[in-house]
């Protein structure tokens, strides 16, 4: 925490040192609830403190209930960083292991790089609400119940954000193919 203090001003160092006894558990409880390893979680709960002392004097004057949400949503996003992160980097391993595609299915691996490429591209695009239920049901395979629960919101959000993304997602990949 010391290190967080340091990056700010002196008469703010003890308005966040309470912010920090205040949400440190509450932002553990949820990054851990999404990355299910301590070493991961701490990274992300560091991280997430470090962003807030850097932006602490856009944020100083919040109440404690929209501070301890801001620091939630903080760490949720540094979560699903960290987990970006760990895919891209599965990804890579599992590339550079691979041995020669055998001949007939270079076309066949070729597409469906292509595919997962468009995909990842229009996923990018869509709201933070919307992409972020999307990688948790379908990337991480959480239940929506899960979900809600990650997120602080009803299950019945949950499906909706869902049932929206899904349709945005088939509408801009329709796009796509009709102009081809």
């Amino acid at each position: 925490m010391l290190i967080f203090l340091e990056i700010l001003e002196e008469e703010d160092r003890e308005s966040f040192r309470e912010i920090y006894e205040r949400n440190y558990l509450k932002m553990y409880h949820v990054s851990y609830s999404i990355l299910k390893h301590p070493e991961d979680t701490e990274n992300a709960v560091h991280d997430s403190f470090a962003k807030l002392a850097e932006l602490y004097d856009r944020y100083k004057h919040l109440s404690p209930e929209k501070m301890a949400s801001l620091c939630t949503t903080i760490v949720k996003n540094k979560s699903i960083d960290i987990i970006r992160k760990r895919k891209r980097f599965s990804a890579r391993e599992i590339e550079d292991e691979m041995t020669e595609v055998p001949e007939p299915d270079i076309l066949s691996h070729i597409i469906k790089n292509e595919e997962e490429e468009l995909l990842r591209e229009k996923l990018e695009k869509l709201s933070e609400p919307l992409k972020l239920v999307l990688i948790l049901k379908y990337y991480h395979r959480l239940k929506s119940k899960e979900i809600a629960k990650i997120l602080d919101i009803t299950p019945r959000t949950v499906e909706m954000r869902l049932h929206r993304a899904k349709q945005k997602l088939r509408e801009e990949l329709g796009n796509d193919r009709g102009s081809i």
